[in-house]
């Protein structure tokens, strides 16, 4: 290069095997923005009758950072710190590209599929609800995946968690009393340094088991929910159907053997 002042030739050379140059769009963090500054800065003071081209080639062949790259770091270490440029995110609401390619008819007609399950009483997973939404060409232009209908639900005001039981316990004063003489047998039989063995039972239902569900939390209650034409969601099970009935004996030993029930019962009968 003419006019060009070479510095320390051992320096300057540089593997070309070895060499990499920065990719385009890559973002360069704030250490290596300060080392490509400093090499730009020396060239320009070592060799002050260099053209600026030259200069700029030199820094490209020792760094890797094109010439636009180098001008404006230089240009931001005049106005203020060097720091990592951060990364480009549209706006969070209003601007989501889902949001923007659906339109309002598209996504309520989406919210009234979900509460048509749960009118039914049917739990609305998401591959029921996308095999029903894409074969309805009236709401769907084009089919759309289940991640893209989990983001859309999610957009929209639902959420995937635990169910509400919404249930309420009421106590009458027998059982109020029942409990009072179970504590103080208990209390009487630990004394005494007795075994205590306790029976207790649990059910499957063929009927609704999940503990999990799409929620809309756009709906604040029943009132809401009946002005909009919606639902609350799921309702609790009823009971109704068959039941595989599980009963165990146990105590601090451990459950006792032989003890285990395990049956099916297929009708709900009332104690007079």
């Amino acid at each position: 290069m003419d006019g060009f002042k070479n510095p320390d030739s051992q320096i300057i050379k540089v593997a070309r095997n070895l060499f990499q140059k920065n990719k385009k769009g890559k973002v360069l963090q704030s250490s290596a923005r300060k080392s490509a500054l400093n090499i730009f800065i020396r060239l320009k003071d070592e060799n002050p009758n260099a053209t600026i081209k030259s200069i700029v080639d030199m820094a490209y062949e020792l760094t890797g950072v094109p010439a636009s790259t180098l001008f404006k770091i230089e240009k931001e270490a005049k106005s203020g710190i060097l720091q990592t440029p951060g990364k480009k995110r549209p706006n969070a609401v209003g601007k989501r590209t889902r949001l923007n390619t659906y339109d309002s008819f598209t996504l309520q007609s989406i919210r009234r599929r979900v509460h048509s399950f749960y009118k039914r009483n049917e739990i609305p997973t998401v591959k029921k609800l996308l095999n029903d939404l894409n074969n309805k060409a009236d709401i769907l232009q084009q089919k759309i995946s289940e991640r893209t209908l989990c983001r859309l639900l999610n957009d929209i005001g639902f959420s995937f968690k635990k169910r509400r039981r919404q249930s309420a316990l009421f106590e009458r004063d027998n059982s109020i009393a029942w409990r009072r003489k179970y504590l103080k047998a208990i209390k009487l039989y630990k004394e005494q340094k007795k075994i205590i063995y306790y029976l207790d039972e649990t059910w499957v239902n063929a009927g609704i088991s999940t503990t999990k569900g799409w929620q809309d939390k756009t709906i604040k209650s029943c009132s809401d929910a009946r002005r909009k034409g919606l639902s609350t969601g799921l309702k609790g099970p009823s009971g109704k159907g068959g039941r595989l009935i599980v009963t165990h004996v146990g105590s601090e030993r451990g459950f006792v053997n032989d003890a285990a029930d395990i049956f099916s019962s297929k009708k709900n009968k009332r104690l007079p």
